[in-house]
């Protein structure tokens, strides 16, 4: 089978669009009274209930709305839940973020009854905001007033409060407003059903279907498809042209086949494992412990990566932004 790269949509879905895609949290140092009276400086007093609830939420969303990415960095619900809630608190837990529990929980609530087109935009109730002004130090969203804490790379630790870059604009970090998506350096717009999407990405329930080049509603397992009529890989299904119908992603171990036939009949994930190309086939590969020596964020597990990879000392480890200031 050959690799396989992640459909641009699905992979935002689980990060940008609601607002808790920024790596780890800054610290800051002093604090003083704003006009409302909250000490600016002083992290919020959130319960470990109502993060590792949070941390749910999204696991949860990334399950139902990208089911590929998902099933390759956890494979399950409470694996995904243990390690996302590691981010969550550093990003949450930062001087200068104003958030409640309650907050966190309605956020949680809203996640749960959000369709995937949902996501493009900020879900209601989860756009979390902080005291730090544009142009601030940061290493969290969630510390800044915008609610965007703009960093010069997706691997980047540190960055400074800004406005998301509109239609057009470059997207270093991958990130852009809502509604947009970060494709080829330059934030685009995703196309809705029945428009041309020549050049653009489809909304996440849609896929652009030839001839025509037309956003139409993508097929789930079951439905006929043929090429040019896709199915949605990143709800989980594609189109098996042998039985011209659209088929539940396909899942592998350690050890096993990844990637894609050609002519495409199936797509396999891998699960708890990423697909790693050798040779004319792919197979899954475990992730390496954390702590352990690393070349590539690849080989680390989810929210780890592989710090100072362009060193001879790359570890699989946690890339805070603590000390971002």
């Amino acid at each position: 089978m050959r690799g396989l790269t992640f459909a641009a949509v699905a992979a935002s879905l689980s990060l940008g669009c609601t607002r808790f895609d920024s790596d780890p949290a800054s610290s800051s140092s002093g604090g003083s009274s704003s006009s409302s009276g909250t000490i600016v400086g002083a992290p919020p007093t959130l319960s470990e209930a109502k993060l590792a609830a949070f941390a749910r939420a999204q696991c949860e969303v990334q399950a139902r709305c990208n089911k590929w990415g998902f099933l390759e960095a956890y494979g399950d619900v409470p694996t995904c839940a243990a390690r996302v809630v590691i981010r969550v608190r550093d990003e949450l837990l930062a001087p200068d973020v104003q958030l409640t529990d309650d907050m966190l929980g309605t956020c949680a609530t809203s996640l749960g009854a959000a369709s995937c087109d949902d996501l493009v935009s900020p879900v209601k109730g989860c756009t979390f905001v902080g005291s730090r002004p544009d142009g601030a130090a940061c290493g969290s969203y969630a510390q800044c007033t915008s609610g965007t804490c703009k960093k010069t790379s997706t691997s980047a630790r540190c960055g400074v409060c800004a406005t998301l870059p509109g239609e057009g604009a470059s997207c270093a970090d991958g990130r852009c407003a809502p509604g947009l998506l970060c494709v080829g350096g330059s934030c685009v717009r995703l196309a809705r059903e029945g428009e041309s999407c020549t050049g653009v990405w489809c909304m996440p329930s849609l896929a652009c279907a030839l001839p025509g080049s037309k956003c139409v509603r993508a097929g789930l397992p079951g439905a006929a498809c043929a090429l040019g009529n896709y199915c949605s890989t990143p709800l989980g299904s594609v189109c098996n042209l042998a039985l011209g119908t659209c088929s539940e992603l396909a899942t592998a171990s350690v050890g096993g086949e990844c990637g894609y036939d050609d002519p495409v009949t199936q797509i396999t994930a891998c699960v708890r494992a990423h697909c790693v190309t050798s040779g004319p086939g792919s197979t899954c590969e475990a992730y390496k412990e954390d702590g352990a020596a690393c070349v590539d964020d690849r080989q680390c597990q989810p929210p780890f990566a592989c710090v100072n990879a362009s060193t001879s000392n790359g570890k699989c480890a946690f890339r805070s932004g603590a000390d971002c200031k």
